[in-house]
């Protein structure tokens, strides 16, 4: 069953109503078919009745004459007896004709020995009860296939009808027994108690068979046979039955035997004539019937055959529709499978389930049509954007990268200044004492120089004195040149140091401006400090110019005595410059001092902030080395995602551009 398709198990479902429709449409037909066919049995059955009937009776008409003949000692009916005996041979013959056929066979035997009886009726052989025997037995035999014919007939109605009918024909048979029965009273004008018996029977049995015939007679055939029974024949035959009732038992009836035998025979051929009329009712009934049951065999076969053609043909374009339906599904399917092709579209419309199914299919394939455009062209975008991201993550990277390096340099030079600030604060606070050393020599000096004014009236007595003096001042005056030339490289270290810090800031940018600051003010701090040292130095030199010119004047003599006062009191104001100068540097030089160190604390931070960047520039590299692989991922993933989409086959791809 499962290796079945569609169709097969369409024509299948089909099949078996089909197959149950015919069935009983069939029997149906076949049930008619029957049905007429017993109305023609049933016509043949009446034919082989009626042939049945008529024989019986003229083989009555023959009982009675050949009781009659035989009891008028051959002087009755013996010109009438043998051209009866023709027409009974003529019956006979045809009663042969359907024995040929398989008919009516079973009374052909007993009719064989009808010619030897006649021959024994002729010599007068046979007793009056053997004859009547004889006949009685054959006509019996006969009325017995009207009786089986009624009984296995189907139609309940003919059955009655048919039942009936044999019920009269055996009363007329027990008429005809009465005739022949009273025809030999008649002729030995006295009954036998054996005659006597037998007569009450028929009668009895004439009434029997008269009620039978009315329980199972239709209403027409009563009262056809009321009416066709009320007349003079029958009254006439009524008439002398009771006479042989009344005077059964002293005889002497005084009737001729040919009378009764005319008034029965009138009776009979009236029982005839009322049996021919039952027959032609029985036999238009079943014609009746039979050419019903004939225009419903037929109606009922063509309205079967229309009805099968009409469940076939439905079945047919249900079963096709059904088929073309599925079929269309496949395909669509098919090609939507194998091929990718969205642009399909189911090519079946009805008002059914399948139509509707096809059309949601229609509108399912729209939309997703839809939506794979709009993936194919999120992917284009996707990929191009992830490939954007990619050149971006990969500069982003590779800034992260230069800045980290720039950071490390940032993060080494800020160690380095550091460093050198450190220095720059020691040297300073170095260069500071040193500056206090000056200024206490240098006030020492200007005391001295102040003895020197005051003593120098007495410069005859202390000249060796004045000169060690000097000495001793050209020898400071050197320290205080070392100082300054110390001071100077200070001041040029300090330069360069806020030169360095200018450009770190500068590269530092927005972060670096406060450095910058700083970096300014300490540029300009040590160009102040530069200034001084050169005026210190041109002072210094210049006092080294007048010591050796004092040396050279103490060498000179005492002449130069009053110009040694002039230039010692120069001296002495000079040096007051110089000592105010030298608390100048001083003062510079502390500020130097509290600014370089203000400037290292500074650098502190600046070197913690930069080693800051550089843990934030390497997880910026980091996170910027995962991007750059999540984006490359992200890139494969929209390529491959826009290859699979590109399999499938949209109606965008046909339409020109």
């Amino acid at each position: 069953m499962k290796r079945l398709g569609l169709a097969g198990k369409m024509v299948l479902i089909v099949c078996l109503p089909l197959l149950a429709l015919l069935f009983f449409s069939g029997r149906y037909v076949y049930e008619h078919y029957v049905d007429s066919r017993a109305m023609g049995a049933a016509q043949v059955q009446l034919e082989q009745v009626q042939l049945a009937a008529s024989l019986a009776h003229e083989l009555q008409k023959e009982r009675g004459m050949s009781a009659g003949y035989i009891g008028s000692q051959g002087k009755k009916f013996a010109t009438a007896l043998p051209a009866h005996r023709k027409l009974v041979d003529s019956q006979v013959a045809r009663l042969h004709a359907l024995s040929e056929r398989g008919m009516l066979s079973e009374v052909i035997r007993p009719l064989e020995a009808l010619t030897p009886m006649r021959h024994q009726v002729d010599k007068l052989a046979v007793p009056v009860a053997d004859l009547v025997g004889f006949y009685s037995r054959l006509v019996e035999q006969l009325l017995g296939v009207v009786d089986e014919i009624g009984l296995n007939s189907h139609d309940a109605a003919i059955a009655m009808q048919t039942s009936a009918y044999g019920a009269f024909l055996q009363s007329k048979e027990r008429v005809g027994l009465e005739r022949a029965t009273l025809s030999a009273v008649f002729a030995r004008d006295s009954f036998t108690p054996e005659l006597l018996q037998q007569f009450i029977a028929l009668l009895s049995a004439q009434k029997t068979y008269l009620e039978r015939f009315n329980a199972m007679a239709s209403a027409e055939q009563r009262t056809l046979l009321e009416q066709r029974l009320q007349g003079s024949v029958v009254d006439k035959v009524s008439a002398l039955e009771q006479l042989a009732l009344n005077q059964a038992a002293e005889g002497h009836f005084g009737v001729d035997p040919e009378l009764w035998f005319a008034a029965s025979s009138a009776k009979i051929e009236l029982l005839r004539q009322i049996e021919d009329q039952l027959f032609a009712g029985l036999q238009s009934g079943v014609q009746e019937r039979h050419s019903a049951a004939l225009r419903q065999f037929y109606w009922a076969s063509v309205l079967v055959a229309l009805c099968v053609l009409i469940t076939a043909l439905v079945c047919w374009r249900v079963v096709r529709d059904l088929h073309r339906g599925f079929v269309a599904l496949h395909r669509t399917f098919s090609r939507l499978v194998q091929d990718n092709d969205l642009t399909v579209r189911v090519d079946w419309h009805s008002h059914d389930e399948l139509g509707a199914l096809a059309r949601d299919l229609n509108r399912f394939l729209d939309h997703l049509e839809g939506l794979l455009g709009e993936v194919r062209r999120s992917c284009d975008v996707l990929t191009r954007s992830a490939a954007e991201s990619a050149l971006v993550i990969a500069e982003v990277n590779a800034g992260v990268v230069k800045g980290f390096g720039q950071v490390d340099l940032v993060a080494t030079a800020a160690t380095e200044m550091a460093s050198t600030v450190s220095e720059i604060a020691r040297n300073a606070t170095e260069t500071s004492q040193v500056t206090q050393q000056a200024i206490g020599r240098a006030r020492q000096g200007d005391k001295e120089v102040d003895q020197t004014i005051n003593a120098i009236q007495k410069v005859a007595s202390s000249l060796a004195d004045t000169r060690l003096l000097i000495d001793s001042l050209h020898q400071e005056t050197g320290a205080v040149a070392e100082a300054l030339g110390l001071i100077k490289q200070i001041s040029d270290r300090t330069n360069l140091l806020a030169l360095n810090a200018a450009i770190e800031a500068a590269r530092a940018g927005e972060s670096g401006r406060g450095f910058a600051v700083v970096a300014e003010e300490v540029r300009a701090l040590a160009a102040r400090t530069q200034q001084a040292a050169d005026d210190i130095e041109q002072m210094l030199t210049r006092l080294r110019d007048g010591a050796d010119q004092a040396v050279n004047a103490m060498h000179s003599g005492s002449q130069q005595a009053e110009i040694s006062v002039a230039e010692a009191k120069r001296a002495g104001d000079e040096i007051s410059v110089i000592v105010s100068e030298v608390r100048r540097v001083s003062d510079m030089t502390a500020q130097v001092a509290t600014a370089t160190e203000e400037q290292r604390y500074v650098t502190d931070d600046i070197q913690n902030n930069v080693l800051t960047i550089r843990e934030v520039y390497e997880s910026h590299r980091q996170h910027s080395e995962t991007l750059q692989q999540s984006s490359t991922e992200l890139d494969a993933l929209a390529r491959e995602l826009a290859r699979r989409v590109a399999c499938f086959r949209l109606r965008e791809q046909e339409r020109p551009h």
